[in-house]
């Protein structure tokens, strides 16, 4: 029996391709992004996702959930945004910090829930992207702030004292004078 399977092959190939051209776009993204399952396993990650992650490809963290990639309390958090979206079908915008290969990074973290065609909750997606460098410049804008506050205050305490200075002296010198010339008159 011979059956010819060329429509099927063509289908595997075209469908191969498409894997490997959205792959290739979800890995060149700038940013760390995933899906996940209604219990919170990871389906798909891309590579900077996985390298965040200590892992060496995407496919090291299928199956997995929060608790297992990351710190407790980080998971923890992770798993209550993951609820929140899905119960409130909102996407969410967050700041957070993550454990990029045990170094904590601020990232800003955009989630959704994402839906089949009937609308039923699937699960959740999410894209991350690092702020880090904007959140420690927004801190060193802050202490600056700050300092400059502090020597304003002390700025206006030394003129204020510089003041309280000259006023003595001229009461001092005047009430000098003014006893001088009352001592001449007399």
């Amino acid at each position: 029996i011979i059956r010819d399977v060329s429509e099927r092959r063509l289908a595997q190939e075209a469908l191969a391709l498409r894997e490997a051209y959205l792959r290739s776009m979800l890995d060149n993204l700038p940013y760390l992004a995933w899906l996940k399952n209604p219990e919170g396993e990871f389906q798909v990650v891309n590579q900077p996702f996985a390298k965040a992650a200590g892992k060496e490809r995407p496919s090291d963290l299928v199956g997995l959930d929060d608790f297992d990639v990351w710190p407790h309390d980080l998971a923890k958090r992770y798993v209550a945004d993951d609820q929140e979206v899905m119960q409130t079908r909102q996407q969410k915008l967050v700041e957070e910090q993550i454990s990029d290969r045990g170094t904590l990074r601020w990232v800003e973290t955009f989630k959704s829930p994402v839906y089949d065609a009937a609308g039923k909750v699937l699960g959740t997606t999410g894209l991350a992207h690092d702020i880090t460098m904007r959140r420690q410049l927004q801190d060193e804008q802050q202490r600056s702030r700050e300092q400059l506050r502090a020597l304003a205050a002390h700025v206006e305490s030394v003129r204020e004292q510089e003041r309280v200075r000259i006023a003595r002296e001229i009461h001092d010198e005047l009430g000098q004078s003014l006893t001088c010339m009352g001592m001449d008159l007399a």
